[in-house]
């Protein structure tokens, strides 16, 4: 900052002259940043939910939401295997990684056995090890 005062001051003989110029630019420079903060809000791209299509070898295409429903189904079949897991209800929420792919997020988990805590963790871990996201992304719940 010095460094720009001592330039302007060789500029403009006025010290008054120099301090408003740096006041200006100072000024600009915050403007600037407040322009930029604004437009992230205001016109920053939502998440848009997006329906994955996948093919098979015939070229039959594959809804996406069938697939999650398949894939929330195995997660439940094979934590009810679990034991003291008891009956389970699986929900999975998507989103898209960055090749823009769609994959888990997170993942809620409604069990009888939630209330044990050897049985919660059990449950995390296996959600954890079957999507390869991080324990923040996983909710366990006891069943009424």
């Amino acid at each position: 900052m010095n460094r720009l005062a001592e330039m302007l001051g060789k500029l403009f003989k006025d010290e008054k002259a120099v301090r408003d110029v740096l006041n200006f630019i100072i000024t600009l420079v915050i403007i600037l940043a407040a322009a930029l903060l604004i437009g992230n809000v205001f016109f920053a791209e939502e998440e848009e939910e997006q329906s994955l299509v996948i093919f098979d070898n015939d070229s039959q295409a594959i809804d996406a939401e069938n697939l999650y429903m398949e894939e929330e189904q195995r997660m439940s079949d094979i934590l009810s295997e679990v034991k003291g897991v008891g009956d389970v209800k699986v929900m999975l929420t998507y989103g898209e990684d960055v090749r823009g792919e769609s994959s888990v997020k997170g993942v809620v988990v409604v069990a009888q056995g939630a209330g044990d805590i050897i049985t919660k963790n059990k449950i995390i871990t296996a959600a954890q090890s079957a999507f390869d996201i991080p324990v923040s992304r996983i909710t366990v719940l006891e069943s009424k």
